[in-house]
């Protein structure tokens, strides 16, 4: 069962998710750049509490994958920063 808290993150990171796959598609990249990306909005959007400890990997893959290409810097980093926190303090996203 999700708490208030754990319902704001998951709101939070969907927005925060989908601002980087803008990022990604302004810089002319197409959805293989970020399907682990997707498939974590899909998980939140879902509640698949099953899913969430699977959320932090999916989002690393895909932002290792955006610092090999350069996707990095200036407001990118801000809200990758904000998503990495809130993966940080919420335990719902722990590996288990």
């Amino acid at each position: 069962m999700l708490n208030n808290e754990d319902v704001t993150d998951t709101e939070k990171l969907i927005i925060l998710l989908e601002k980087v796959i803008s990022f990604q598609i302004d810089a002319g990249y197409t959805e293989p750049f970020y399907k682990s990306l997707i498939r974590s909005i899909n998980i939140l959007k879902s509640k698949d509490a099953q899913g969430f400890h699977n959320i932090m990997k999916y989002i690393n893959d895909d932002f290792r994958m955006m610092a090999d290409r350069g996707l990095y810097g200036g407001e990118i980093d801000v809200v990758t920063n904000e998503i990495y926190s809130i993966l940080r303090r919420n335990k719902l996203f722990y590996n288990k």
